[in-house]
């Protein structure tokens, strides 16, 4: 396989129904195709890459400033002006599930030792309440709202395409997923 296929094509995901990530991006869905992108930056300036590879379509960005929205804000501007979007996908009914997923949940993306810990002592959880079959999930930032069962360990977001999906183990459920923002990059 050549360098570029394995950049585009997915090493890693929680689970099927989710995005991924490949060599060096991050899957999402961009004016209903799949989107690669890697953000970044440092103090003073922020970058973003947003590739389409159905479409043909790339765009590299680099900002002054450090604005934690920048790919977000991006992302919007190219999806409206130079992306027409797809028809949306038909919502999936919504089908019960046993599975209760409440509780909190730590975030594994935060750095384990040293000073660069001290944020995840005041954030870094994810929240799920059960209101009935729906589910309230915050703490994954623009994904955050309430959730429908779609399968028996996945729920998707109302009014939305995001998923959240769980991993059990003897009924229990050990493990939380959904669609995080990197560097600001979700819509």
């Amino acid at each position: 396989d050549s360098v570029l296929t394995l950049m585009h094509t997915r090493q890693f995901t929680h689970d099927a129904a989710l995005p991924g990530s490949t060599f060096g991006y991050s899957e999402d869905v961009l004016a209903g195709n799949r989107a690669l992108s890697h953000a970044g930056g440092a103090s003073g300036y922020t970058s973003f890459v947003v590739l389409v590879p159905s479409r043909d379509f790339g765009v590299f960005l680099a900002a002054n400033g450090g604005s934690s929205r920048f790919g977000a804000a991006a992302l919007a501007a190219i999806a409206s002006r130079m992306l027409p979007s797809l028809p949306a996908p038909a919502f999936p009914p919504a089908r019960p599930t046993t599975i209760d997923p409440s509780g909190s949940y730590r975030l594994t993306r935060y750095a384990h030792r040293g000073v660069e810990n001290l944020p995840a002592m005041f954030s870094g959880q994810l929240h799920v309440s059960r209101i009935g079959d729906t589910l309230v999930v915050s703490g994954l930032g623009d994904a955050d709202g309430h959730y429908v069962p779609v399968a028996d360990n996945r729920w998707q977001k109302i009014g939305g395409s995001d998923l959240v999906a769980v991993r059990t183990r003897h009924g229990k459920v050990t493990h939380m997923f959904g669609s995080l923002s990197f560097f600001g990059t979700r819509l």
